[in-house]
């Protein structure tokens, strides 16, 4: 190869790169980063009809989305749930179906739910947005697919009505998990039924039970 031909080369190379790694720049900027965390948090309290935080939004060299520092309220104004930093990768866009996700990591999530005394749930309002099809007219059904979550140091609290455990038991209506790390694979969630896979999955319970690593296929249906 002739040495204008190279140099022909690293130029049109330099072309090509050179974009790329000016909107990384311009991601990795705070002033940038902290502007769309802002929209996005504002798009989803403005949906939800709560309040949702989030402290920054940014690419990572994989091309992975991270959104740090995530916190949404229910509707009391108490926690509903939060995460340190929730990274999405393996994702596309089609104008027919938009955006889908494969796969998710949540680094030390919390949620927390509670059933009051009327039965209803600190989460059926983002429930019920996703069923009814907030903006559109014709209402449609939640339906979530994901192929992959990844979860790391989480914590789950489930707090239903009825009759209470005796002490140092389990308690199915009165759930605190911590320490839960595992991975989640084949995700369906719809109205109907549920199901997904479990694989090296880690936890403590309050009640002194303690998983050390589980896999297991789950599944259930609405009645």
């Amino acid at each position: 190869m002739s040495h204008k031909l190279k140099r022909r080369t690293i130029i049109a190379s330099l072309l090509v790169l050179m974009p790329i790694f000016l909107l990384f720049a311009i991601l990795k900027l705070p002033q940038f980063q902290t502007t769309i965390a802002r929209y996005i948090a504002g798009y989803l309290s403005f949906e939800w009809k709560t309040e949702v935080f989030v402290e920054s939004f940014y690419f990572d060299w994989g091309l992975d989305m991270h959104l740090e520092k995530v916190v949404v309220l229910d509707q009391k104004r108490d926690t509903l749930c939060s995460i340190n930093d929730l990274s999405i990768s393996s994702y596309q866009w089609s104008f027919d179906e938009g955006w889908k996700i494969a796969s998710l990591n949540l680094d030390r999530p919390y949620f927390k739910g509670i059933q009051s005394p009327d039965s209803s749930w600190n989460f059926d309002f983002i429930v019920d947005y996703y069923q009814t099809g907030a903006k559109d007219s014709t209402k449609s059904q939640l339906k979530i697919r994901l192929d992959n979550v990844q979860v790391n140091d989480g914590v789950f609290i489930w707090k239903a009505l009825g009759d209470k455990a005796p002490y140092g038991m389990f308690d199915s209506n009165n759930i605190a998990v911590s320490e839960l790390s595992g991975q989640f694979q084949d995700i369906l969630w719809t109205k109907d039924q549920w199901q997904f896979r479990i694989f090296d999955l880690s936890a403590k319970e309050s009640s002194g039970l303690q998983l050390n690593s589980c896999s297991a296929l789950l599944s259930g249906k609405e009645h």
